[in-house]
């Protein structure tokens, strides 16, 4: 396996990974406030990322947080 196809593999794990993060905010996590910080840390965290795919799938996951209620918008 050369480099850039192990950069390639993290590319797509790291996409799916935020993807998935964004996915489970808008679900509202049943109501559970320290797995919803969890997942904005994470998409915080990844908001830095080269990846231009990563940058937009983080954002479009914060804005998912506004459909999770106002307790979880005011952490």
């Amino acid at each position: 396996m050369s480099f850039d196809n192990l950069l390639k593999e993290f590319s797509v794990k790291t996409v799916l990974d935020e993807f998935v993060c964004g996915q489970l905010i808008g679900q509202s996590c049943a109501g559970d406030m320290a797995l919803v910080e969890m997942l904005v840390n994470n998409l915080l965290g990844r908001m830095v990322d080269s990846d231009l795919t990563v940058r937009m799938l983080c954002v479009r996951g914060l804005g998912n947080l506004s459909s999770a209620g106002p307790a979880q918008v005011n952490l």
